[in-house]
Formats: C-alpha cells, sequence, structure tokens
C-alpha cells in the first residue's frame, strides 16, 4: 500500500502535462522515469567530478603577480597568489625565466602566498609561473603565467657587444673567440639559447656543438657579469652550411626483354 500511495503522489505531482483521459499507470511510470533520470544526471555529475579530481590531483594556484622590489645587478622580484583550498597541500613551487616556454629556474616557496626571489640578472624581461604540490608529492599543472621588466640599479653599468657572424659546415663543432675583457667574467647568464645545439663557455671562447642535421643560421645572447658592477649584454650568431649526404644503395629490379 505504501507503493501505490507513493506512486499516486508522484501521478499527481507530474499529471499537469499530461491528458486527462490517460490511466494512471501512464502517468505514475512518466513520473516515475523523470524522477530515475534526474536521479541518474546527479550521480554522473559526481562520478565525473570525483574523476576529474582524481587525474588532477591537485589543482595550481591562481592570480599569480610579479612585482620589481628591487633594481641591482641581481634584481628581485615580488610575487603573489592565492592560497589553494586542499586540505592536503604541501606547499608551492615557483618557476621562472626568460620565455614563457623557457622558465629554467625554479625554487620552492613552502606554504605561504607570497614570496621574493633574487634573480640572475637585470635589464631583461622575466615570465614566472607556480604550481602547488599536495602531500603525496603530486605537483598541479602551471598557474597563470606572468612576467615583468626588472632592472638593474643606476650604478650599474651596461654595455653591449656584437660579435660577428661565423660560419660552420654541418656535423662540426664551431668555436667563437670573445672579447678578452671577458675572459675573467664572474657569471655568465645565456638569456637566449641559440637553435640547432648546445653552447658552451671555454675559458677563452664558446663552444657551439650542433645538433645532427642541423643547418641553417640561429642567434644567441648572453648577460655577462664582469664584476664591478659591469654588466655587458654579448651578442652573437652562426651559420651552417649543409653536407652532401653520403650515398645510399638501393635494390634495383631491371625487367628485360626473352632474346
Amino acid at each position: 500500500m505504501e507503493v501505490t500511495d507513493l506512486g499516486a503522489a508522484w501521478a499527481h505531482d507530474y499529471s499537469d502535462g499530461l491528458d486527462a483521459g490517460e490511466p494512471a499507470s501512464t502517468r505514475i511510470s512518466v513520473a516515475w522515469l523523470l524522477a530515475r533520470a534526474v536521479g541518474f544526471c546527479r550521480r554522473a555529475i559526481v562520478w565525473a567530478m570525483t574523476a576529474v579530481a582524481g587525474l588532477v590531483g591537485i589543482l595550481p594556484p591562481n592570480a599569480l603577480s610579479a612585482e620589481p622590489i628591487a633594481s641591482q645587478l641581481h634584481p628581485v622580484a615580488k610575487l603573489a597568489w592565492l592560497a589553494n583550498t586542499e586540505t592536503n597541500l604541501s606547499g608551492y613551487r615557483l618557476y621562472y625565466g626568460f620565455a614563457p616556454d623557457r622558465l629554467n629556474y625554479s625554487t620552492n616557496v613552502g606554504l605561504g602566498t607570497n614570496a621574493t626571489i633574487e634573480l640572475p640578472v637585470g635589464n631583461e624581461t622575466y615570465f614566472f609561473a607556480a604550481t602547488a604540490i599536495n602531500t603525496d608529492s603530486l605537483e598541479s599543472q602551471f598557474s597563470n603565467t606572468v612576467s615583468n621588466w626588472f632592472s638593474v640599479g643606476p650604478d650599474v653599468v651596461v654595455t653591449q657587444v656584437v660579435m660577428d657572424r661565423l660560419h660552420g659546415t654541418e656535423g662540426r663543432t664551431l668555436l667563437l673567440p670573445f672579447p678578452s675583457n671577458l675572459v675573467n667574467a664572474v657569471e655568465w647568464t645565456l638569456v637566449e639559447p641559440p637553435e640547432g645545439g648546445t653552447l658552451n663557455v671555454r675559458s677563452n671562447h664558446l663552444e657551439f656543438v650542433p645538433n645532427t642535421g642541423f643547418a641553417g643560421t640561429n642567434h644567441f645572447r648572453y648577460a655577462v657579469n664582469l664584476g664591478n658592477r659591469e654588466l655587458v649584454h654579448l651578442k652573437g650568431g652562426m651559420e651552417f652550411q649543409p653536407v652532401n649526404d653520403p650515398p645510399v644503395a638501393l635494390d634495383d629490379e631491371v625487367v628485360t626483354p626473352v632474346n
């Protein structure tokens, strides 16, 4: 009887959209189907949210900002962001670099929502992003990426040096002598790495090791700290000529007429 009463109630609630001549069993069936559909949709939403949470693990921080607070040879940036709400949060990690796709520097900053970072060199634009880390050592995706210009102090002398473009051959290491006043430099920071290989600083020259098959032009830029508050922006470029690939013998099939 309780089931019959419940069905009658459903039939009454959902009978407005049905013809008056339809039997009560039809009205009960439609109401029952609607109730089941609503319940299924609710469960599907819960399942979807659970699945997404399992895939994400932990969400990234929000509203990251970066501002300069000290202009010097190694300028200082202050970063801030909104706190995550996860209960198993263990800390944040900040990433930064000279391009959005080259955030090569990183540092862990604990559970706070702001931090200061001493940057490698001034008179450069830096890009920043943040991640959150939970107690299972799972790291979130990057937050929003922000950028800002960070200058050196007024007492820092900045000069520009442009090296002549050198020519090389595909597959061969190229040596690039740099000015003699850079031999005793305190610090070299590669701001713009060259395409197509690896650039290394040696005692009195740069050494470029090209990737296999690289041919064409590239360029690079270093920020060179000479000490005594002197900074040199060193620019250069290379051009590699391609070489002929060695011949490759392939099987060949020839059909000749009889006789």
